[in-house]
Parts: C-alpha cells; structure tokens; sequence
C-alpha cells in the first residue's frame, strides 16, 4: 500500500515538473535608475530567472547603487510568478 501511495505522489512530481517547464512569463521593464532599467523572464526550470538590462549589464558599483529597486522588481516578479505556478518560488542570492 506503502509503494502504490509513494508512486503516485512520484508521478504527480513528475506531471508538476512538466507543467513548469512549459511556463513562460516576461516581466514589464522596470526603471531602476536614471540610466538603468531590468526585464526578467522564466522560461521553464532549465532556464531558470533572466535578467535582461538596458542599455546594459550594470557595472558593479552601479548595481550596488540600484540594488534595492533590483530587489523590490525582482521580488515582484517572483511573486507573481509563484501565483501563476500555485507553488513556492526560491531564489538565492549570491554575493557579488
């Protein structure tokens, strides 16, 4: 009985993981700064979370200065992206 319970649950993982894997969803651009804007997209879990920039990647120093509306847009999206799934969203952050 143990067994049947445990492959059920085993093929409800892997009927998620599917699901996942077909999302897509982009964010709007979010102006972070004078000269610094984000878009994040998901595309599925081999994918993960991108962050496109314009007009470019930041340098460091201008990351650090932009980083708490980096945090706020990112979250938003991530937050959205959790309604969507129906599930938890993590992110770790690594330091820079």
């Amino acid at each position: 009985m143990n067994s049947a319970k445990s492959s059920n649950k085993s093929q409800a993982s892997s009927a998620d993981e599917s699901n996942i894997s077909k999302i897509y969803m982009s964010s709007d651009w979010h102006r972070l700064s004078q000269r610094l804007s984000v878009r994040f997209s998901f595309k599925g879990m081999d994918s993960g979370l991108t962050a496109e920039w314009e007009p470019k990647r930041p340098s460091r120093e201008d990351f650090l200065r932009a980083r708490d509306a980096y945090f706020r847009a990112r979250n938003e999206f991530l937050n959205q992206l959790s309604a969507r799934l129906g599930k938890r969203v993590l992110c770790l952050v690594l330091p820079i």
